[in-house]
Formats: C-alpha cells, sequence, structure tokens
C-alpha cells in the first residue's frame, strides 16, 4: 500500500476492520489520483482525533458490519459537529444496504449515523 499521511491528509477514512479489504481498494485508487489519506486505525485517542479535525473531507465506509459500530459513529458524530464534508461509500450493493439501512433506521441507537442516512446524501454503492 502506498504511504499515507499522518495528518492534514485530504481524507480521512471511518471504517472497521472488517473492511480492510474494500477499504485498501478505495484509498489505493485515491493515492493514484494524488489524494493524501489517513485511515481511522493508525491510532487511538486524541492522535486520532486530530487527524479526522484536519483531515480536508470524510469518507465513511459503511457496510453490513460497520453500520452498528459504535466506534465508527463516534468519528461520524466527530465530523458531524466539526461541519467537515462527509462522503458515505458502501461495500455492499443497493439492495443489501438498502434493507439494512431501513432496519438500521428503525432499530438503531447511533444517533449521527441516523442523521448521516437520512440526510440527503447521494450513497456511492459499489457495483
Amino acid at each position: 500500500m502506498a504511504q499515507v499521511a499522518n495528518t492534514g491528509a485530504d481524507v480521512f477514512l471511518c471504517h472497521i476492520k472488517k473492511d480492510e479489504s474494500f477499504v485498501n481498494f478505495i484509498s489505493g485508487k485515491l493515492q493514484e489520483h494524488g489524494f493524501s489519506i489517513w485511515h481511522n486505525d493508525l491510532a487511538k485517542g486524541e492522535e486520532k482525533g486530530i487527524a479526522l479535525l484536519e483531515a480536508k473531507v470524510i469518507l465513511v465506509v459503511l457496510s453490513l458490519d460497520s453500520i452498528g459500530s459504535k466506534s465508527l459513529n463516534d468519528e461520524v458524530a466527530l465530523a458531524y459537529i466539526s461541519d467537515k464534508p462527509i462522503f458515505p461509500v458502501t461495500v455492499h450493493d443497493y439492495k443489501l444496504m438498502e434493507a439494512a439501512l431501513d432496519f438500521s433506521l428503525n432499530g438503531c441507537e447511533i444517533d449521527h449515523v441516523k442523521k448521516l442516512l437520512a440526510g440527503k446524501i447521494q450513497f456511492c454503492y459499489r457495483t
């Protein structure tokens, strides 16, 4: 994998470990086009928060596994209250994610992810 920026990256990637292969694909493509990337798994706590705040945009990788993640919710919450541009990208195709997101919205206690999903955002679905 290409070099990853420490702070002040163009893109902060919010994801869970289970989606790492998809994240590496996205990260590689963005880096091919000259974007610097900071992965949320490079550090913990304050360093991660600073990196998120210093990034230009936040890319949230949503999957069937990640929609219930507390750590992902915390990162989305920080991006949301910091007024960062947030771009959700889904690992799975539309039909799988639509059903999971509808279920998640009805029973989910993750407020910031609900706000993100309920907003008028154009999702990017992997095909």
